[in-house]
């Protein structure tokens, strides 16, 4: 079955996911901020959940047509053949945003939605009543500039949610933002990675995922796998991919520093979890002791912001310190992500500053190369 895709990511990640895309052997049809559109077929749609690395959901993109008023919306959702998409006792979940269109009530086009869905499955299935208690089906009504967009999402939970993390920190950072900053700083796998701060370890953790070229999917379920109009072997032919294409871990040279006990041993877990004990090392050492060993290497880390005045100084200090320990060894390269507005006062001048969200805070991703 021929599909239209559409992959979301976080703000700033669009080029990342872009490139993994095309590895995967796909065309690019547009880029959007924080999306990419792409064609294929329902293997495409099971391989980009289980591949991709720093995307957030991967959805159908059913339909597009004029949406001026709600008897636009209502024809614009009916002419879809959602009989072909949606199950017998399928739940309907409809979500919607509105951007510079006429129909700004996003709560009534959500409503005008599901109201056109379900007429044209009463239309097409000759069924009076339609019967809500299967599997989900969570479709999304975008309005923008007065043009409709229809999507069904397909990956159920964010796919950040790759199952591997028990414990983590006050601040913990999303698995695919980290996979981004990771794929962002051009380490090669044949290297030293570091992370100073690595808290509950997602940094290292999705680094040692890379050079296994483990995929990030492979051992979680998607809302998809339920759905009817896609083969099951579909997906046991990309979990089957996955699986072949895992890598020995050679040397662990992939280590998580951090000066809390107890979150290095919750690291250490989500390690396990991951399955990639074996290729990421963590350690309790605060910054201001670290020492680089080994050849040369990258460090990729998500230090404290300081975001309260009172933890500003402290934040700062620690800045300070890394900075040290990368005057002893100019030859590593480094990629902070931080929202502390100063950064480059205390640390210097980047060479490539890039604008990122870690979660919903703005931040700059400053890479320092050897």
């Amino acid at each position: 079955m021929k599909l239209d895709l559409a992959a979301t990511c976080t703000f700033g990640l669009e080029s990342v996911l872009k490139r993994e895309i095309i590895s995967l052997g796909y065309q690019i049809k547009s880029t959007d901020n924080g999306r990419i559109y792409f064609s294929s077929d329902d293997l495409a749609l099971a391989r980009a959940n289980i591949f991709l690395r720093t995307a957030d959901r991967v959805h159908i993109v059913l339909s597009e047509f004029p949406a001026h008023d709600f008897d636009e919306l209502f024809e614009g959702v009916r002419s879809v053949e959602w009989e072909n998409f949606i199950s017998e006792r399928g739940q309907i979940v409809v979500k919607g945003r509105s951007a510079n269109s006429k129909i700004h009530s996003v709560p009534v086009a959500q409503s005008m939605t599901k109201k056109a869905i379900i007429e044209r499955l009463r239309e097409s299935t000759g069924r009076n009543e339609i019967i809500e208690d299967g599997v989900m089906f969570p479709v999304e009504i975008e309005l923008n500039n007065d043009i409709g967009r229809l999507m069904l999402n397909t990956s159920g939970e964010a796919l950040f949610k790759r199952g591997y993390r028990g414990t983590t920190g006050d601040a913990p950072m999303k698995e695919t933002l980290a996979a981004g900053l990771i794929m962002l700083s051009g380490w090669k796998s044949s290297e030293p990675l570091v992370d100073p701060f690595c808290g509950s370890g997602t940094i290292p953790i999705e680094a040692a995922m890379i050079k296994k070229n483990m995929a990030p999917g492979l051992n979680r379920h998607f809302l998809s796998m339920k759905w009817d109009f896609i083969d099951k072997k579909v997906w046991n032919s990309a979990a089957s991919e996955a699986m072949d294409m895992i890598r020995p871990c050679d040397r662990a040279e992939i280590y998580g520093y951090d000066k809390d006990t107890e979150i290095i041993a919750a690291a250490s877990a989500n390690a396990q979890n991951a399955e990639v004990e074996d290729c990421a090392v963590f350690k309790n050492v605060p910054v201001e002791m670290l020492k680089l060993k080994g050849q040369p290497g990258v460090i990729v880390t998500n230090p404290p912001y300081g975001e309260r005045l009172s933890d500003r100084n402290e934040a700062e200090g620690l800045y300070l310190s890394l900075k040290t320990v990368l005057e002893r060894k100019p030859d590593w390269s480094a990629n902070i992500i931080t929202a502390h507005p100063a950064f480059q006062e205390l640390f210097g001048r980047a060479e490539k500053k890039r604008k990122l969200f870690n979660g919903n805070l703005k931040c700059n991703y400053y890479s320092y190369f050897r």
